[in-house]
This record gives C-alpha cells, structure tokens and sequence, in this order.
C-alpha cells in the first residue's frame, strides 16, 4: 500500500476496551423482533463514530458478535487513527466498499469514499463529565503522547488549556464534507474566538442529524443500547462493568463553579450534547411504560456472563 502501512489481520490486532466488557445471552423472549424494531440490511455499511472517552469502545465487543470478523475496518485497533484512515485511503474502491462495518476514532473520514449505503451512530457524553474523563485518562496513562505535560497540570488548569477545543462536536461536524465554516487549511477546525456559538451549531446540525442514524449518551447507556438493538436488529447486549480508569481523582465532584466554567468553554459540545440528549429523552418517553419495564429487567440482568 502507499501508506507503507499493512493493515493488521483481526487475529493480531490488540485488543482495546475501554470502561465495559460485553457479555449476551440469545433468547426467545428478548431477542428483538427484526420485523417490528429493525434488521440489518443487506449491503449496506455501519459505522461506528467512536468519540474517545464515551464508553464507546465497549461496543466493541458487540459489534463483534454481530458481524463477521472478515468484514469490520477498525481505525484504531492496534494503530493509530491517522494511520488507520491513511489506510483505508489507499484501497481500491471494491476494498473500501467490502466491509460491513467501520469502526473507531476519526471513522467518520471514511464515510465520504464509501459508495454504497451506510448508516452510522455514535454516543456522546455530558461535556462536563467527559473534560472530566479525559483529564483523568491522560494523567494516569503513562503511554499517552501528552501524559507528561497533563500529569504535572491540575484539572482546573487542564480546563483553561482545553477552552474552545470541543472534541464532540468536532469529531461530528465532518459529517458535513461542504460546510466550510470555522475550518482550517489543513481540513480541521478552529472553535476559537466564537461570537455565537448557536449560530456554528445550526448551521451544522441538519446534516449531523441527516448522517446519523442513531445517537445515544453515556448518562442513558443502558436505554440507548437497547435502542440500538432494535434499530440495527442486533442481539441484546448484556455486560459487566470493568477496566475503568483508576486514577483516584477521577470521581471527585466538580464544582458547580467549575462546572459552569466548562460550559462556557465547550459551548458547541454543550449544544450538540443537550440537542441529542432531549431527542433520546423523547425516543425513551415514546417507549412508554413496555420500554421502561423492558429497561428495568436489563438493569437487574445486564451482568450476566453468558
């Protein structure tokens, strides 16, 4: 390949799950009725935007079960992301439009050179929560590229260095391959200095909300799980809590001072955030009494080990 970068079989790439293990259990009375919830359609691609320090790689291991090994691109399974993108850039366009499933950081880059039909979901975080998460992730991972200026940083430090940045709304707003406002050069984006946040937020949200199938947040993991299940016709999803950071700070409680701080700084992941938050609180309400019942036995028997 032009990269000079092979791209690792799935049998020797590392394995990588962040904060929840997955287990299932396939039954007839919770398996979804593809009929009636959704199926996965034949031809089509999914991708998974995985938006770093969102419990989303835990989907990992479900998505695993539900396609074939042979058919999933991972950006970042054992690679870093850029040369993972790199990679897929170099296929021919049969390779490109092989797989059934994309998954990973920067996933959505490969988005604009598939052909076919594709469908894409992700799962956002409270922007306070996730500063928070980031923070705490760098400070105790030793073999992170900013491990050594982070370490030395306090968190209200790490919230001024980070101001503008973003990340959520970020990773999103590539959906939109046209929309030229607030990039750079070099095809990234600089939030800095901006009057009026709802103004970038808007002119970006249709074609955000027209790329994504699907959308759900950590604070509702287990309702959007199942949500997921029935859109994509996936087996239900059971799992143990596990691998979580461990640095001892990580559960301090922030400020409200702080907290408002942050929100300040992150006003477009703020948007995006609570924009997506109420459609799912209005996805969840629609379920009525069933999906609340049905969300309640989940919680009492998601830890089962199959």
């Amino acid at each position: 390949m032009s990269s000079g970068i092979k791209y690792k079989p799935i049998s020797q790439q590392n394995d990588h799950v962040d904060g929840l293990a997955f287990n299932h259990l396939n039954t007839p009375t919770n398996r979804p009725n593809s009929d009636e919830h959704g199926k996965k359609e034949a031809g089509e691609t999914v991708a998974f935007l995985h938006i770093p320090k969102t419990a989303g790689s835990s989907l990992i291991t479900i998505l695993e079960r539900e396609f074939d090994q042979r058919s999933i691109f991972y950006t970042n399974k054992g690679i870093n992301p850029y040369d993972g993108i790199e990679i897929f850039k170099s296929l021919n366009v049969d390779e490109q439009n092989s797989f059934d499933l994309v998954s990973g950081h920067f996933a959505r880059f490969t988005l604009k050179y598939i052909k076919k039909s594709w469908r894409a979901f992700t799962i956002l975080r409270d922007p306070v929560s996730h500063q928070q998460s980031w923070y705490y992730y760098i400070a105790s991972s030793p073999t992170h590229l900013e491990h050594e200026k982070v370490k030395n940083m306090s968190f209200e430090e790490w919230v001024v260095e980070r101001k503008d940045s973003n990340p959520q709304f970020y990773h999103l707003a590539e959906l939109d391959f046209d929309n030229q406002l607030c990039r750079t050069p070099k095809a990234g984006f600089d939030f800095k200095g901006i009057e009026d946040p709802q103004y970038v937020f808007d002119s970006y949200k249709k074609n955000i909300n027209k790329s994504l199938a699907f959308v759900g947040t950590q604070n509702r993991f287990d309702e959007s799980l199942l949500l997921l299940a029935d859109i994509f016709g996936w087996e239900t999803p059971y799992y143990e809590t596990k691998n979580t950071t461990q640095h001892p700070g990580r559960r301090e409680t922030i400020s409200d001072e702080l907290r408002s701080i942050i929100r300040e700084y992150q006003p477009l992941d703020c948007l995006l955030y609570d924009h997506f938050s109420a459609n799912l609180e209005r996805q969840i309400a629609s379920g009525g009494e069933a999906f609340k019942e049905r969300v309640q036995w989940f919680k009492s028997f998601k830890n089962y080990k199959a």
